[in-house]
């Protein structure tokens, strides 16, 4: 979390007015977080028979959005204009409804016998 904010302090130090910018590169800085996280995690599940290893990536990707919803919430303070927390709420919403549709099919997974 600590990048987000040196990141987002930097724009606002450097006098950046674009709106549209500074929410696009918390996203950014967001999904990259996601991405990274994600990356790390799924190693552990690369061994794994077929049905195991579709139920640990399913888990794995659950929490590595749910990384990146928290990167966006915590870098959401650094918005002053509605427009950009117009955008981060937005955004906030789409990673949640994600986060439920995996969580469920998560649990439809875990429920199906072979």
């Amino acid at each position: 979390m600590k990048i987000v904010d040196k990141y987002l302090d930097n724009i606002q130090q450097e006098s950046v007015t674009l709106l549209a910018f500074s929410a696009a590169s918390l996203f950014i800085t967001a999904y990259n977080t996601y991405k990274n996280y994600l990356t790390k995690a799924a190693r552990k599940c690369k061994d794994l028979p077929p049905r195991e290893k579709a139920i640990c990536m399913l888990n794995t990707k659950i929490e590595a959005k749910k990384v990146e919803f928290q990167t966006i919430k915590t870098g959401s303070s650094k918005c002053k204009d509605e427009k950009c927390k117009a955008k981060v709420q937005k955004k906030l919403l789409k990673i949640s409804n994600d986060i439920k549709f995996l969580s469920n099919r998560f649990k439809e997974l875990r429920s199906q016998k072979y």
